[in-house]
């Protein structure tokens, strides 16, 4: 005969596991080198990505000259908002919290996955030192070329240089403010956010090789970027920095097709109205966005005669608004304008025309 206690915490237990929802059973995909672990009604997200999940290990295993774990366990937290990764213990945590990440799943589990292990092998290659602070956007820009090109989608990062030329701008780019810009968050891993780290290394690569480059995550060793420039590249940091500089601001605002022309925004300007000089020219622009994955802050209006640049702000729904000041000692006559728009998959549209200026 069963002890009534014992029936009772016999009831408890089963009622316990009865509760328990299905999207907290976990399964396990494996390949050679990796252990994907999701909730078991994804597992078919897992089954379509593991063979290129792999392939990913791999290239990334080369590139950072074996600094990443042989044997990976790769979590998939489909409430999380971001992703995250650790260096000290190896693990990959992918969050699917986002709009954009279960719109396109696979996409994006592979985009994460190959973004945070190359921060982790970037991490170990330069034995902590790219976890520092001021050190971060290195890695950052550095992952974020890794993810292009393993995704064969190196054309992407074409698209960086007028950004980075437009955010030059809006405020001038340095060393310095990278070294001070916020960072180690998947959320801010936007090719706006990344366009001027990706543009100082893909400035070193062609000035300098990509092996020395690629070299100077190891010479971070020695402590900071002045010291590895000059160990690496045998110029000091003040000198890749002008040679970064110099190319940003050469950068043409070109359009930019990764995929197919349908997956580009799609730029319609309406005709300005004349302005004075001392007021700003306002400047009012319709977008189309198919794949849904451009922001405002990624696109740009250009004053060709002055050089200013004005940032977008809403103006509605698929709508932008830029206001360009004129100088009051404008002369009268007809000037141009430049519009870029950069989505996050590096198609780049821009749209020109021209504006009066009436005294």
């Amino acid at each position: 005969m069963t002890h009534p206690s014992r029936t009772l915490a016999l009831a408890l237990l089963v009622a316990l596991v009865v509760s328990i929802p299905v999207s907290s059973q976990v399964g396990r995909i494996v390949s050679e080198h990796l252990a994907l672990r999701l909730p078991v009604e994804r597992e078919w997200l897992g089954r379509e990505a593991i063979v290129e999940l792999e392939r990913r290990w791999r290239y990334l295993s080369g590139v950072t000259r074996e600094s990443i774990p042989r044997s990976l366990e790769v979590f998939v937290d489909w409430d999380a908002p971001q992703s995250r990764s650790n260096a000290t213990d190896a693990t990959v945590t992918i969050g699917f919290g986002g709009a954009l990440a279960r719109r396109a799943p696979k996409d994006h589990l592979l985009r994460s996955f190959t973004r945070e292990l190359a921060l982790v092998g970037l991490a170990r290659l330069s034995k902590g030192r790219t976890e520092q602070p001021a050190l971060r956007f290195l890695a950052e820009g550095m992952a974020e070329i890794m993810v292009h090109e393993s995704g064969q989608t190196a054309r992407a990062l074409t698209s960086t240089w007028p950004l980075a030329r437009m955010l030059d701008r809006v405020r001038p780019l340095s060393l310095a403010a990278l070294a001070s810009a916020p960072g180690g968050s998947t959320a801010t891993a936007t090719l706006r956010a990344m366009a001027p780290p990706i543009t100082l290394l893909l400035t070193s690569f062609e000035l300098h090789g990509r092996e020395r480059t690629l070299k100077l995550f190891e010479g971070l060793r020695k402590g900071n970027l002045d010291a590895a420039a000059l160990g690496v590249l045998r110029i000091p940091a003040a000198k890749l920095e002008e040679q970064w500089l110099a190319r940003v601001r050469r950068a043409t605002l070109t359009d930019v097709t990764v995929a197919t022309d349908d997956d580009a925004p799609l730029l319609e300007v309406a005709a300005p109205l004349p302005v004075q000089p001392g007021r700003s020219l306002r400047l009012q622009v319709a977008y189309r966005d198919s794949v849904g994955d451009m922001e405002l802050d990624s696109m740009f209006a250009l004053d060709e005669a002055s050089g200013r640049v004005s940032p977008a702000v809403s103006d509605g729904l698929h709508k932008a608004r830029f206001e360009l000041p004129i100088e009051v000692g404008r002369s009268a006559g007809v000037y141009g304008y430049r519009v870029l728009a950069v989505d996050e998959a590096g198609n780049a549209r821009s749209a020109g025309g021209s504006y009066t200026v009436a005294r």
